[in-house]
């Protein structure tokens, strides 16, 4: 410390200058870091704002596709109801040239109807299965509480139809009738006179029914080859090395499979293309008691068949039973003996 005129002036304190250079040096990096925060804010503020941009576009664009989704869907049901609709006036159109025709009562009886008042009623069957069908809650629901019937009688009549379409159904069956159509052409080709050779014929023609049965008994002919055909393939891709069962279960060790197999007459030498057998896969892949019961089974299953017929030989001896407990039915003769000369007198 040294005193100048009024000052105290400290000898060891820094120089004015080197302080205001400090200061100066700290406000400098003061502002730059206040900078380059406002730099960083600026920076995540626009990333936030493309963010926002993009999401928003992309809400935009999943909107667009929602609305034209809605309006395919919209347009596919308004197809369908359109279609189901024409379904049903056709449907309806069909009844109604059906009941023109004075479809058959439910009361009314087989004998009297004729070949169009059954095909009348076989035809019915289809329009009530469609009908059936929009039934999804059965048979009372409320669609059949607007019937004129009640509902019991509801059921009935819907279960006497059924009954009668049926029936129709089988009566043409065994009076082999054709189609209404048919039968129509039919008179219309017998009162033009066409069928008139064919009459004369009549007692050489084949029958309808033969010629369906010889059609039929040729497809099935014919379905049959390929049948068997398609699964003889089956087999020779499922077999491509000519393995037998047996081999098989000696690869794999199942005694239980082999045993049943060797006990339905299996052959354990049975070889497949490689040329190795069952015995050789099983002594192979290391299962000993396979390999022993592949090698000795016929020998074992021989000692057995001979146990057991012994044991059956001795239980018929102990009972005195079978051929060799018998008695002889007369005596035996004597047999001559030898005398003697010494004995002679």
């Amino acid at each position: 410390m040294r005193r100048a005129g009024d000052e105290v002036v400290d000898s060891d304190a820094d120089d004015s200058r080197a302080v205001e250079r400090r200061r100066v040096e700290y406000l400098r990096r003061h502002r730059e870091l206040i900078q380059q925060r406002q730099r960083l804010e600026t920076v995540a503020c626009i990333a936030l704002t493309h963010k926002h941009a993009r999401r928003v576009e992309e809400l935009e664009v999943d909107a667009a596709s929602m609305r034209i989704r809605r309006d395919e869907v919209v347009a596919a049901k308004r197809a369908e109801e359109q279609s189901a609709a024409g379904a049903g006036v056709l449907a309806k159109l069909k009844l109604d040239a059906a009941k023109t025709r004075q479809l058959p009562g439910i009361y009314a009886h087989f004998d009297e109807l004729g070949t169009d008042s059954l095909l009348l009623l076989a035809g019915r069957q289809q329009t009530s299965d469609i009908r059936t069908q929009l039934n999804t809650r059965g048979k009372y629901h409320v669609r059949y509480m607007k019937d004129a019937y009640p509902i019991a009688g509801a059921q009935l009549k819907l279960e006497r139809e059924r009954d009668m379409a049926l029936a129709a159904k089988k009566k043409l069956l065994l009076q082999d009738s054709t189609s209404l159509l048919d039968t129509k052409a039919y008179a219309n080709k017998r009162s033009s006179g066409g069928f008139l050779s064919a009459d004369l014929q009549g007692a050489r023609a084949r029958s309808k029914l033969d010629f369906y049965e010889g059609k039929l008994a040729t497809a099935l002919q014919v379905q049959q080859e390929q049948v068997r055909q398609a699964e003889a393939d089956r087999q020779i891709r499922l077999n491509a090395l000519g393995e037998t069962a047996l081999q098989f279960c000696a690869r794999y060790g199942l005694q239980g499979c082999a045993k049943l197999l060797l006990t339905h007459k299996g052959d354990p030498f049975a070889r497949d293309r490689n040329g190795k057998s069952a015995v050789q896969y099983a002594h192979d892949n290391h299962h000993e008691r396979l390999s022993q019961l592949l090698l000795n089974y016929d020998a074992v299953e021989r000692t057995r068949v001979r146990e057991k017929k012994r044991q059956q030989t001795a239980m018929l001896l102990s009972q005195k039973r079978g051929a060799l407990a018998a008695t002889w039915s007369q005596t035996r003769e004597p047999s001559c003996r030898l005398v003697s000369p010494l004995r002679i007198v």
